[in-house]
């Protein structure tokens, strides 16, 4: 039993590292891309934000589309925000997005 201790925290770390990583990697591309409208803490406190009437991200309001809709305007665009998809892959827009969902987490 003490050998499968150590192997299944290895198991278990491994298979959060995926997950930390697109949080991070999300988190790059989220502040290089979205940041300027969206703001670093997603409020649309921007000068872009407010001009465009971005969505804001940190409110239970703004969280409220499924990663699907969210998906779907990223590749899209609609109304002021234009399509992502010749500039972000589907893995990095859903990179994003779960990024997004982090400040939900810190309300």
């Amino acid at each position: 039993m003490k050998k499968t201790a150590p192997a299944l925290a290895l198991l278990i770390l491994c298979a959060s590292l995926p997950v930390v990583h697109a949080e991070e990697s999300g988190g790059t591309l989220y502040k290089m891309n979205c940041a300027p409208c969206h703001g670093v803490s997603g409020d649309a406190n921007t000068p872009a934000g407010k001009k465009f009437n971005a969505t804001v991200f940190n409110t239970a309001e703004g969280l409220q589309k499924s990663d699907e809709e969210l998906l779907m305007v990223t590749r899209t665009g609609k109304g002021q925000m234009p399509s992502w998809s010749d500039v972000l892959t589907d893995t990095e827009l859903k990179s994003v997005i779960a990024y997004i969902r982090t400040f939900q987490k810190k309300q």
